[in-house]
């Protein structure tokens, strides 16, 4: 079977935005387009943790947790 390795996201670039905004596309039609900006503000917020699945070095899934304090 297909081997899923799972990774924290710690920096951002083009590619991963891209799959970013077509994961995002996939559950909402509505939502605004994600921006490398904005992106990058959520990898750097000490709260949040980005962790991908990828397949063959492509992203086929995220998850988003958040910590309170």
């Amino acid at each position: 079977g297909e081997v899923v390795r799972i990774t924290e996201l710690d920096e951002v670039d083009d590619d991963i935005l891209e799959a970013m905004r077509r994961l995002v596309s996939q559950l909402s039609s509505s939502a605004p387009p994600l921006t490398l900006e904005r992106l990058e503000d959520v990898v750097k917020t000490e709260s949040c943790t980005i962790f991908v699945a990828s397949i063959d070095g492509g992203i086929v899934g995220t998850l988003t947790l958040v910590t309170f304090p």
